[in-house]
């Protein structure tokens, strides 16, 4: 057979290869983009109203509905009126006569449900709009409500506010690609002007969404507040790059808990009031990070938040931060939880259904409490060029019972905390002269801070460490000591047995 025959052939097969294979993987995406999510059953005031599919053979088209409400939002009376009005009155009303008894105030109590449209034009695969390989090629387009195009308009002008892709694998999974715009656009009623330079988001997720990887980022935003009158600018705000970027993965099938990291940035943000001199505030390198994870049905959690930088009226205060985690938390009894709640509010309950919801999450916070959590302090400090505040501390409850719970007084005594304080001496005095400009409060601010510390260090509850000052606490069996010492002082008289002594 000759070589050009070969390839007529397999051009051929190719030719009629492709559209079955097309019509295949249309079919696939159809069931994929209108199977039933679970979030339905957990969120009812979230649903879909109409949904319409039409499936070509190199592509589709898909208009989904959805309306969004609070619930029982039709019988939401004002708290002042609830409370004018008689018990036997109030429930009465909440029961029978709704907002439609009320219009003066119809329009400040009730929230219409909110329908919005979204439409998936779809473009099947092996090859989706010459785009690669792939099951398919969703381009998406949300259709809001007149009210809220309007206002987008103001800022968008002309341009489409959002831009989102969705790139599907066969394997099930798929990437989510999603921008808005940078604009220049003049907003509010004071006509401010508005610089947003656009933000990108791009999220993978497998078959099963079980999985999630992303990153959202953006260059940031300028808000210029103008003085109307003498057309000058009055208020500045710059916020610069931001980005929010992690992963995440499901716990336990279908359920609405995951575990991961996340990781939140700012570099920087500042607000300048040309009206006041030496007024505004300036932070850098704004941070918050969460890790995750399980181990043996335990989770552990922690959180760090930070800026490296602070400055108040063009003045240094410091970088902050503040540090904290959750270890031993038992994982099926806080899966459970989430789902009672979420269920929980899917409609009214009457008093045995509270009843019985009250018995079940007592049930859970036993079990909870049985696996011995932790709550920890891991770091408050302020750091500057004179030193470090810093604090830390740790919570924890010891030989738990399930009767405590019947009680939750009896916890108390079963509360242990140990932390500790260390404060830079000199690090105070700056704060003060940053803080206070007024040369006589200044004065009468530090008089205070030193009288203060002269009477804790004769107490013993303060000691120093060169130019530092600590102090040790702890909270065990109902009662606080600091550095070993009774708090408050009148706690060592009533030990010692001293007469006519009572703790205030």
């Amino acid at each position: 057979m000759k070589k050009s025959s070969i390839v007529l052939a397999v051009t051929a097969a190719l030719a009629l290869a492709y559209p079955a294979a097309s019509y295949l993987s249309g079919m696939r995406l159809e069931t994929k983009l209108t199977q039933t999510s679970d979030a339905a059953t957990m969120f009812p005031t979230f649903k879909v109203v109409k949904q319409n599919y039409q499936r070509g053979l190199f592509s589709s088209v898909q208009e989904s509905t959805y309306e969004f409400s609070l619930p029982n939002s039709d019988k939401i009376v004002p708290m002042s009126l609830a409370e004018d009005e008689p018990a036997e009155n109030n429930q009465e009303m909440k029961q029978d006569q709704g907002a439609e008894q009320m219009p003066h105030l119809a329009s400040n109590v009730i929230t219409k449900p909110l329908q919005f449209t979204i439409i998936n034009r779809i473009q099947h695969g092996p090859i989706p709009g010459i785009f690669g390989v792939g099951a398919g090629k969703v381009d998406t387009e949300i259709v809001l409500p007149e009210e809220a195009r309007t206002e987008i308009k103001k800022i968008f002008g002309d341009k489409k506010f959002l831009n989102i892709r969705t790139i599907l694998n066969y394997s099930g999974g798929g990437t989510i690609y999603a921008d808005s715009p940078a604009v220049t656009s003049i907003i509010g009623t004071a006509q401010d002007k508005l610089n947003w330079k656009g933000i990108k988001l791009e999220a993978s997720f497998d078959e099963g969404y079980n999985k999630f990887n992303y990153v959202v980022q953006t260059d940031g935003a300028q808000i210029e507040a103008t003085d109307a009158k003498a057309n000058t600018i009055i208020h500045n705000v710059q916020i610069g790059k931001i980005k929010l970027s992690g992963d995440s993965q499901r716990v336990y099938p279908k359920s609405f808990m995951f575990l991961g990291n996340v990781t939140f940035s700012i570099d920087s943000v500042n607000y300048s009031n040309s009206a006041k001199a030496d007024s505004g505030f300036s932070l850098k390198n704004l941070l918050v990070a969460s890790d995750s994870k399980i181990k043996n049905d335990l989770i552990d959690m922690s959180v760090k938040m930070g800026i490296d930088q602070i400055q108040a009226n063009k003045k240094d205060i410091g970088a902050f931060h503040y540090d904290y985690s959750l270890k031993r938390l038992h994982a099926p009894s806080l899966h459970k939880f989430s789902e009672m709640l979420m269920k929980a509010n899917q409609s009214p309950k009457g008093p045995e259904q509270v009843l019985a919801l009250q018995k079940s999450f007592k049930e859970l916070g036993m079990e909870i409490l049985k696996h011995d959590p932790i709550l920890s302090l891991d770091r408050l400090s302020l750091t500057g060029k004179n030193g470090e505040i810093k604090g830390s501390a740790d919570v924890k409850i010891v030989n738990f019972q399930p009767e405590d719970l019947e009680n939750p007084m009896m916890l108390i005594p079963k509360l242990e905390s140990k932390g500790q304080i260390n404060i830079a001496e000199a690090l105070v005095q700056e704060l003060i002269e940053n803080t206070q400009t007024d040369p006589n409060a200044r004065s009468m601010a530090m008089s205070m801070f030193n009288m203060q510390l002269a009477n804790l260090e004769t107490q013993g509850y303060v000691k120093r460490d060169g130019k530092n000052l600590q102090s040790q606490l702890l909270w065990s069996k109902g009662k606080l000591s600091v550095n070993g010492k009774p708090y408050p002082p009148t706690a060592v008289a009533e030990d010692s047995g001293a007469p006519g002594t009572q703790a205030k």
